[in-house]
């Protein structure tokens, strides 16, 4: 349904990744005319989201106040995907063991008590549910709630429901007139609107240093590995301590190491023979239906806000201005987080009211 107050309001959206796209839906939601552009670059948003394993969580590691959004975000992806029948789920339902026994258990009985479906079970259990293991660990945790997605298609089918004219442009930059942004110019010329939302990952702070922010980032890089289809076997997502894997739509693996670590760093690792590596570890800890054969395997880059927490909202000069026109949404993290932030964002940019889940 139209809100009143947004007819006739434009929004151009620089970056067409998964927040790029949950914002376009979102506009589209609450009518608002909205032109969403890809950047032409490596570091774009969208490069990111293809690099994604697409693990819809509200898992452990996260304060209070940034569970509430995360777990918000997670009810609005079952809502799409309840509404628009081209996103399709991939594996629900999590098995983790990638701590220790008391910091998975102190892990379970926190999110429980905040209402997250957390079950800490013991190694003799996780066996039973999963036959398919070789490594057994002393226990893991289960939650029932969490699911996968493909980052690259979930994109596409919101772009689509949105109706949003879709470019593929490369940003230069911001137009600024004193304090008011009121566009962008590309390498196809200018584009004019009342708002503009920077959601384009690691490009974000280029677009940004255009109107002299310093938006700082700390981006890691995560390598992901895809193996050729087997028999489907596996309907769940797993985290082990050197390995996380769940099996796409066509029957694929898709595997990562360990969470958080940045390949990036060591210069040193041969990177096919890295991700040849995982697919072999991954044998020997599950026993397959057939054999792994990689696919293929890529290097993606983390877009990772200075302080980690997502950024989303107005952002200000080095002088204390508040730019008006401009709204920005970088975020590890956006396949999960991407439903809440642009629910939150749009509103605000339609009300100037600020979501209180976004004070983590």
């Amino acid at each position: 349904m139209t809100n009143q107050s947004s007819q006739g309001k434009s929004v151009i959206i620089v970056g067409g990744g998964i927040i790029g796209a949950c914002f376009a839906y979102e506009c589209s939601l609450a009518g608002l005319r909205t032109t969403l552009v890809s950047q032409h670059r490596a570091d774009s948003g969208a490069i990111a989201t293809s690099h994604t394993w697409g693990w819809i969580n509200a898992s452990r590691g996260n304060g209070k106040d940034y569970f509430d959004f995360r777990h918000k975000s997670m009810h609005l992806w079952n809502r799409y995907c309840a509404t628009l029948s081209d996103i399709k789920i991939l594996g629900r339902g999590a098995y983790v063991w990638d701590q220790t026994d008391a910091a998975l258990k102190a892990y379970a009985n926190q999110h429980a008590s905040w209402g997250y479906p957390t079950e800490y079970i013991d190694g003799k259990a996780l066996s039973t549910r999963l036959p398919f293991l070789k490594d057994i660990p002393i226990s893991a945790v289960y939650v029932s709630s969490e699911f996968g997605l493909e980052g690259d298609s979930t994109s596409r089918a919101l772009i689509d429901a949105s109706g949003a004219p879709h470019q593929h442009a490369y940003v230069h930059g911001l137009i600024l007139d004193g304090t008011k942004v009121y566009g962008i110019m590309t390498d196809r010329g200018a584009l004019y609107a009342d708002e503009v939302v920077v959601a384009s990952g690691s490009g974000a702070a280029s677009v940004l240093q255009s109107v002299g922010i310093q938006f700082e980032m700390q981006n890691t890089k995560g390598l992901l590995v895809r193996s050729k289809p087997i028999p489907h076997f596996l309907e769940y997502l797993i985290t082990a301590p050197d390995f996380h894997v769940r099996q796409d739509g066509d029957g694929a693996l898709v595997i990562g190491g360990p969470f958080d670590t940045d390949q990036g760093q060591n210069t040193d690792i041969i990177y096919h023979q890295f991700a040849q590596k995982l697919l072999t570890r991954v044998e020997q800890a599950i026993d397959c239906p057939g054999p792994l054969e990689m696919d293929r395997y890529s290097l993606g880059e983390r877009p990772i806000p200075k302080g980690k927490l997502p950024q989303i909202g107005r952002v200000t000069t080095r002088h204390g201005d508040q730019l008006s026109g401009l709204y920005v949404a970088v975020m590890h993290s956006g396949m999960t987080n991407g439903p809440a932030a642009a629910q939150a964002g749009v509103t605000e940019l339609i009300s100037g009211a600020r979501d209180p889940l976004l004070n983590f």
